[in-house]
């Protein structure tokens, strides 16, 4: 952020960052880093602490209908050498 002419961290600032940075090489590891970087610094600058972001560890269920369909492709991910976190 200083290269862009920022002194402190603020909500707008680092905003605009990660949406230059997707519009410039779109979404790579390094943009999801910066994406976490970004709320955490939001959460810090609001006065609180988000321990999640995104459905990680959260459960949902699905019908009998579709353990077939989840099962295969859970197959297919540790074919593709995933494991079963990534899955």
């Amino acid at each position: 952020m200083k290269t862009k002419g920022y002194d402190a961290y603020a909500k707008g600032g680092g905003a605009r960052v990660l949406d230059e940075y997707l519009k410039t090489h779109g979404q790579n590891q390094y943009y999801s880093n910066l994406k976490t970087v970004i709320r955490r610094l939001d959460d810090l600058s609001d006065g609180k602490w988000e321990d999640i972001h995104s459905a990680k560890d959260k459960t949902f269920s699905l019908t009998n209908d579709y353990s077939y369909v989840i099962d295969k492709y859970c197959d297919f991910c540790r074919l593709k050498g995933l494991t079963d976190g990534t899955i």
